[in-house]
């Protein structure tokens, strides 16, 4: 799971998990605090002083289970709710009306988290382009007329040839540092070889 002590972990998508302690084999677990935000109707925080993480790999599942705590929940709804039709009276209060909030003591509070988790699978959907090969880049560049869309695989498409030159170039320009060093001169081949590198690293990634 790659729970980490004392952090707000994101590993699970809408469910943030906050742990104090977390045994060496990730399975047992002190003081957490837990934010469940599955359901955009309901705001859900539960504390609890001992957790299991408990794994199904046959069904790609993970159970927290939490003892002795507690859930608090509370309704998602407008400050002033609108008038329900065919109700004599309507709901008072807004976001502070009493009704709203529940809290629930517990001894075994189970939760169901998925491991193919939004958040786990977002970098691999946030650059694409990583993954196609360079005839499918050119399809795909190919596909866009509008030159806004089509930029992040033009840029993909340089960068497969641009690494290789850039380490060929990288080995002219040592050579000759490499001799200076020999002749007395390390220092200054040290420092003008970390320029090189930082300003190809911030030209990289300024332009792309």
């Amino acid at each position: 799971s790659g729970l980490q002590e004392r952090v707000f972990n994101a590993t699970f998508g809408d469910v943030i998990i906050y742990v104090e302690d977390v045994s060496a084999s990730q399975v047992a677990l002190r003081g957490l605090l837990v934010s469940d935000e599955r359901d955009p109707k309901i705001s859900r925080i539960i504390t609890a002083r001992e957790g299991r993480l408990l794994t199904d790999e046959a069904n790609r599942r993970i159970t927290l289970r939490l003892l002795n705590g507690a859930v608090n929940e509370a309704d998602v709804l407008p400050a002033a709710p609108p008038p329900l039709p065919g109700v004599d009276k309507n709901p008072t209060g807004g976001a502070a009306a009493g009704s709203r909030y529940r809290f629930t003591n517990f001894a075994v509070y189970d939760m169901s988290l998925s491991v193919d988790s939004p958040l786990k699978s977002a970098p691999r959907l946030e650059k694409p382009e990583k993954d196609l090969s360079l005839g499918a880049l050119l399809t795909r560049i190919g596909e866009f007329p509008d030159a806004y869309r089509r930029a992040p695989y033009e840029v993909e498409l340089h960068k497969r040839f641009a690494f290789p030159v850039a380490a060929l170039v990288f080995a002219l320009v040592a050579f000759p540092l490499a001799v200076r060093s020999h002749r007395g001169g390390r220092s200054i081949a040290l420092v003008a070889s970390l320029v090189i590198l930082v300003s190809y690293y911030m030209l990289m990634t300024s332009l792309e």
